[in-house]
């Protein structure tokens, strides 16, 4: 049966019990059956790409947004900063939400600005974000666990994001996260490393990375998967960031929770 389809079945499920059931003790025992259940699914999800499975990654690759920080709240803001000073009308915060990781560039297109208006808009984004948006974030809950059991592991831990480097290295130091990471690669400002497939070779250069098959990347978007893809190693989709559930289940392997992430990674 398809994990979506079963994930998206145990959603409702929970959604009935807090709105139908009223007694607590019910609600909280519905709920964490519906926790098991996803986790039993994500194994048996895994477990059929068993190879995957059984190979020993030196090198982990983060994204940042939807992945180690829920970002949406600045993210959101600096976009609709951005299209105010631009005057263009500010979609839904449905579609704003789906702005929370890909490349800058690829959100304003898809939103109407005109190509040569592109750099303007970033310019924009930027004048809030540096000042207040990145720090309107915080990391999702276990992943400052799971970072550390994976350096206790002895992986080296490296972040590849569209996010400016800089801005980056900023938002992880916030956050009290930037000394798990061997390595923090973003794009750059003049916007040459503008796809997630450009950040992860530059990271390969930086961390000499020489064998592809060493290397995973952690992700929620199709962005991450897409650029697994492109630069030849495996990707883990995560379930609870920001990214659509059907391009989430074409990595090579999922995690309904960051906790998951050592299932498959450990």
């Amino acid at each position: 049966m398809n994990f979506i389809i079963l994930k998206v079945f145990f959603e409702a499920i929970d959604f009935y019990m807090c709105v139908v059931v009223p007694f607590n003790i019910w609600k909280n025992h519905a709920k964490n059956i519906i926790i098991i259940f996803l986790e039993i699914l994500m194994f048996v999800h895994n477990f059929e790409k068993r190879e995957v499975l059984m190979k020993n990654f030196k090198y982990i690759l983060f994204d940042l947004d939807g992945t180690l920080i829920d970002s949406a709240l600045g993210v959101k803001n600096s976009f609709k900063y951005a299209l105010e000073k631009m005057n263009i009308d500010i979609p839904s915060d449905e579609v704003l939400t789906t702005f929370v990781g890909p490349p800058l560039e690829a959100s304003f297109k898809f939103v109407g600005v005109a190509d040569e208006n592109i750099k303007k808009a970033i310019e924009f984004y930027r004048e809030n974000y540096t000042p207040r948006g990145m720090y309107e974030g915080e990391t999702f809950e276990g992943i400052e666990y799971v970072l550390k059991k994976l350096k206790e592991a002895g992986k080296t831990l490296i972040v590849t994001t569209s996010k400016v480097e800089y801005l980056a290295v900023k938002v992880l130091e916030y956050n009290k996260i930037a000394n798990y990471f061997d390595y923090i690669c973003g794009s750059d400002v003049e916007g040459k490393r503008n796809t997630k497939a450009k950040v992860i070779e530059y990271a390969f250069e930086r961390a000499y990375i020489k064998n592809r098959d060493d290397a995973v990347i952690v992700g929620d978007t199709k962005y991450d998967i897409q650029g697994a893809k492109e630069a030849g190693i495996k990707s883990l989709g995560v379930f609870y960031g920001y990214g659509q559930n059907s391009d989430i289940e074409n990595a090579d392997y999922t995690a309904v929770n960051s906790y998951n992430i050592l299932d498959v990674l450990l």
